[in-house]
């Protein structure tokens, strides 16, 4: 059996770079892909390039930082495969960089928050409520270590990831105690359900695309290691 097989994942900015990488990765390994992406160009490209390969993808043209659009893409996810084991929200914005506080508008701000903090918690909101109709699902929202420490001159960008940090630290707690993983232990459940981590595993993959050098980690027998990621068990 693949490891993927019978799962269903979500897998937000599918069409290009590392998004694209680990939704490829996830149908290689036997899994139901609904790709969500912003650029409709790229998102057929990348969905006909699937299936030319043999994986089961659909796509959904999304934009993550509108609640209806959200709301309205996941519904269809459910609807049409039963259910929804896993979300990554892989679609992110880095905005101004080499740009002083004093220098950063407004609007540039406020675009990066739409994008990639309101966008995480609309994907996460949405997603956790299909998965708590079977007591069971992975959620991956991609953080940064800009978001841990914070990088100089991209406000912006290293607020929102702090935010994405935050927000799935909260969730994980909220879940901490549901779901067929509240018993585990062991290094890579050390936090038990709920679990966040920022550590590294063993099983790299280097994500194609334009924006290279990104890699992310799958490890244990589900997906559940992302470099610079958070992760919520349900």
């Amino acid at each position: 059996m693949k490891r993927f097989e019978n799962q269903v994942a979500i897998i937000s900015g599918g069409a290009d770079g590392l998004g694209k990488g680990i939704a490829g990765r996830i149908a290689s390994e036997g899994g139901t892909v609904a790709v969500f992406d912003i650029n409709e160009k790229l998102l057929q490209q990348a969905v006909s390039e699937f299936r030319k390969r043999g994986f089961t993808v659909e796509s959904y043209f999304v934009d993550i930082s509108s609640e209806s659009a959200v709301q309205k893409a996941i519904h269809e996810v459910e609807k049409k495969f039963g259910k929804i084991d896993i979300m990554v929200n892989s679609a992110g914005i880095v905005g101004p960089t080499s740009t002083k506080i004093t220098d950063y508008t407004v609007e540039d701000y406020d675009r990066i928050y739409a994008i990639n903090l309101r966008g995480s918690f609309l994907m996460t909101k949405y997603a956790a409520t299909a998965m708590e109709k079977n007591n069971y699902g992975r959620i991956l929202l991609i953080a940064s270590i800009a978001g841990k420490e914070g990088n100089p001159f991209m406000a912006g960008y290293s607020s929102m990831k702090a935010g994405v940090i935050g927000l799935v630290k909260g969730i994980g707690k909220e879940y901490a105690e549901t779901g067929p993983c509240r018993h585990q232990d062991g290094d890579e459940r050390k936090h038990r359900a709920g679990a966040i981590g920022l550590h590294d595993c063993q099983d790299t993959y280097e994500a194609p695309g334009d924006r290279g050098g990104s890699s992310f980690h799958f490890c244990v027998d589900r997906i559940e290691g992302i470099k610079f990621y958070n992760r919520v068990y349900i």
